[in-house]
């Protein structure tokens, strides 16, 4: 288990049991982002980039300086037991992030779909061969109503799910057409302690892999689907 202290800066391991296997202190803000411990490796976001950590020795293995909200709409994980690291990825001229993996050895991609965007983290991973995406296409509303609630005058929509073998780079499995209007699949949220004065919000569609990346769940806030990973 690893716990970051944020202002503090410090990271710390625990075992199982919680007592302290290790910790030390980091330059500067950051966040841990994700762990492997087939590779004892932590993913460490700071000021100018995504760096791997080796989580024993403290070595810093790998320094990537990649465009936040690529990163931000992929989210970012390990998968292939700690071999690669997946993200969201900016090309020149498309809306959205594609989904790719890099090698967490020597740096380099290795997958990549060109075909799908990914937006709101858009990837999950139970850190083996398997990425759960959610497919976002980008819809422009230049000149609509509701252009003031985004400066870029374009939103994302989820449009269908799908699981993506990181080894092969091929799309294994689709399913779903999300076609529904401005704001894509969402379910409301009712916020208050007073029913009569409750207001609701819209909480955005989540897809995960379970721990043994055997299921995969869907949903929001309302109603969670969880299916069956068939090899």
């Amino acid at each position: 288990m690893v716990i970051y202290f944020r202002h503090e800066a410090e990271i710390r391991i625990l075992a199982p049991e919680c007592s302290l296997v290790d910790s030390w202190k980091i330059d500067g803000p950051a966040g841990v982002l994700d762990t492997s411990p087939e590779k004892d490796l932590l993913a460490a976001e700071e000021h100018s980039g995504i760096e791997l950590v080796a989580a024993r020795t403290h070595e810093v293995t790998q320094h990537w300086v990649w465009n936040f909200q690529a990163t931000f709409r992929g989210g970012f994980l390990f998968s292939d037991q700690g071999r690669l690291a997946c993200s969201g990825n900016s090309r020149p001229g498309k809306l959205g992030a594609d989904p790719a993996c890099w090698d967490t050895r020597t740096g380099a991609k290795t997958v990549e779909i060109d075909k799908v965007a990914v937006d709101w983290q858009g990837i999950a991973s139970a850190g083996g061969d398997l990425l759960a995406i959610t497919d976002s296409k980008y819809v422009s509303h230049q000149g609509k109503v509701w252009v003031f609630l985004d400066m870029n005058n374009d939103y994302s929509v989820p449009q269908r799910r799908l699981l993506w073998n990181v080894r092969t780079g091929k799309e294994i499995a689709s399913w779903g057409e999300l076609t529904m209007p401005w704001g894509g699949f969402q379910q409301k949220e009712l916020w208050g302690r007073d029913l009569k004065e409750a207001t609701t919000m819209t909480t955005p569609f989540v897809l995960s892999l379970s721990p043994t990346g055997k299921y995969v769940a869907e949903g929001g806030s309302g109603s969670v689907s969880v299916y069956s990973v068939q090899p």
